[in-house]
């Protein structure tokens, strides 16, 4: 069985982060954010650290909660101890959510369904 990569999008160091210093000390590329938000079927970007701190926002992502998603990344990497970057992905009716996080950042991608 082959190991799951996360998408591209969600690839922290795609981005140009090495480390989560480069994004809390006050240097998050507002563009990335934008970028990712304007691909096809993409309808809200939110960026949190590890204690949910929101870094970022765009879209129907509502950074409110940064902290529930921060803590769901948590929590999916307890689960599978062996994988401590697991993608999870929320879905219901009418949308899709991404959740990874990569280098303490989180990253979550709002979707419909339609569209992706």
């Amino acid at each position: 069985m082959s190991e799951f990569q996360a998408p591209a999008e969600f690839q922290a160091a795609s981005l140009g982060y090495t480390t989560p210093k480069d994004v809390t000390v006050g240097y998050l590329r507002r563009k990335d954010i934008c970028n990712l938000y304007h691909s096809t079927g993409v309808s809200g970007v939110l960026c949190a650290d590890t204690q949910g701190l929101c870094l970022g926002v765009r879209g129907k992502a509502s950074s409110s909660s940064s902290g529930v998603i921060s803590s769901l990344a948590n929590k999916a990497a307890m689960l599978e101890p062996g994988n401590s970057q697991p993608v999870i992905l929320l879905e219901s009716d009418n949308s899709q959510c991404l959740i990874h996080r990569n280098n303490g950042v989180t990253l979550a991608i709002y979707k419909s369904p339609e569209t992706s």
